[in-house]
This record gives structure tokens, sequence and C-alpha cells, in this order.
């Protein structure tokens, strides 16, 4: 007898940022890559941070609902996370400040 196994590639998408940007991103994520490729299985790490309480609640919830495989999710007070790269890498501050849209983004993307 010949058996014939069929393994479905798997990808694992890993989101970090702001809350505020993830319900803007999901759709695009799930019809853009997640429906795009039907053969392929997805796991997905969501890592957040959120500015006040409510919001946070909300990104608990939201981290859940917002793709069909969240295999994990963790969100964080923005300011916690802030004063935590602060103190691990002091020279942040010394990052160039950028122009345009990019003004201001480095510490965003230091805490991404």
């Amino acid at each position: 007898m010949l058996s014939i196994i069929f393994f479905m590639p798997s990808v694992a998408i890993v989101i970090s940022g702001a809350y505020r940007a993830l319900l803007q991103c999901n759709g695009t994520v799930v019809e853009h890559v997640m429906r795009a490729n039907p053969d392929v299985t997805f796991d997905v790490y969501l890592h957040l941070t959120a500015e006040h309480g409510v919001e946070h609640s909300a990104a608990a919830r939201d981290a859940l609902e917002s793709f069909p495989c969240v295999m994990g999710s963790k969100v964080e007070r923005n300011h916690n996370v802030t004063a935590a790269v602060r103190a691990e890498l002091p020279g942040v501050a010394d990052l160039p400040r950028g122009q345009g849209t990019a003004r201001g983004k480095a510490l965003n993307i230091v805490k991404m």
C-alpha cells in the first residue's frame, strides 16, 4: 500500500506595535496574506502596546478576535515599554529625529 502524506507549509506572523494600528492593519494581513495563501497554516503572535486602561482592555480582546489563528498575545502599557526601552538603551534619545512622517519615529521602531 502506498501512502502519500502532504505537509502544509507553516508560517508564523509576528505583529508588534501600538494597538491603535491593529484594527487598521489586521484586515489587510488576513485578506492579502492569509486568505490569499489557503495552502499555508498561519500562527499569529501579537505583542501590542496600549495607552491607558480602557484601551488596554480592548486591546486584549481585539488581539484574540483580529486573526483566525492567534497562538499568543501580550498587551503592555505603552509608558511601561517606553520606560523599559529608555532604561535598557539610554542612547535611544540620541537617535536622529527624522523628517516628514518619520519625525520622532525612532523610539517607536526601537519599541517594536
